[in-house]
C-alpha cells in the first residue's frame, strides 16, 4: 500500500470511497428511505471533499501501483473528521495503516490528543486503534436519534 496527501483530482474517487463505505455491509440505516441515504451520501460530494482539503490534511491510501484508492482520512487540527475505507478492503489492515500515518501527522503538528465522533459501526475500529470512549451522545438526524460516541486517544511523541 502507498499513502499520499490529497492531490487535485482525488476528490471524485474519494467521494466514491464514501459511497462504497456507506453501501457496504457495515452500515445499517435503520429503515431510512433511499432518499435520506442519498442525501447523506451527497454531503460528501467531490466539491465538499475538495473544500475539506483546503482546511484539513487529507491522507489517501492506494494500491501499490497507486491506481486504486482504498481509504482516506481527514485530520482537522486534533479531530479526525472523515475516515472511510471501501468495503472490500475493510478488516484487512488498511484502516490501521492509515491511522498510523494520521497519528504521525498529528504528532508532527504538536497534537497531544486526537478525538473523533464515531458512529456505532466504526466504534470497534477506533477502540482497536487505542481510542477510548468518553461519552455517548445522541444526534437528531432526519427525525431519528442517532447514537454517536465521543472518543479520544492520547498521542505519545
Amino acid at each position: 500500500m502507498l499513502i499520499h496527501p490529497f492531490r487535485d483530482g482525488d476528490e471524485n474517487e474519494l467521494s466514491a470511497v464514501v459511497k462504497d463505505a456507506f453501501l457496504s455491509h457495515q452500515y445499517d440505516f435503520q429503515g431510512c428511505s433511499k432518499d435520506l441515504i442519498d442525501h447523506d451520501m451527497s454531503i460528501f460530494s467531490p466539491d465538499y471533499i475538495k473544500h475539506r482539503s483546503t482546511i484539513s490534511l487529507i491522507l489517501v491510501v492506494t494500491s501499490d501501483d497507486d491506481r486504486t484508492i482504498y481509504s482516506f482520512a481527514s485530520l482537522n487540527n486534533d479531530e479526525i473528521h472523515m475516515f472511510y475505507t471501501i468495503g472490500s478492503m475493510q478488516k484487512k489492515g488498511v484502516g490501521k495503516f492509515l491511522m498510523s500515518h494520521i497519528e504521525k501527522a498529528a504528532i508532527a503538528r504538536g497534537v497531544k490528543t486526537l478525538w473523533v465522533n464515531s458512529n456505532f459501526y466504526a466504534e470497534a475500529f477506533y477502540l482497536s486503534c487505542g481510542f477510548k470512549k468518553t461519552k455517548d451522545i445522541i444526534v437528531p438526524f432526519y427525525g431519528k436519534d442517532w447514537p454517536v460516541s465521543f472518543m479520544v486517544k492520547e498521542l505519545l511523541p
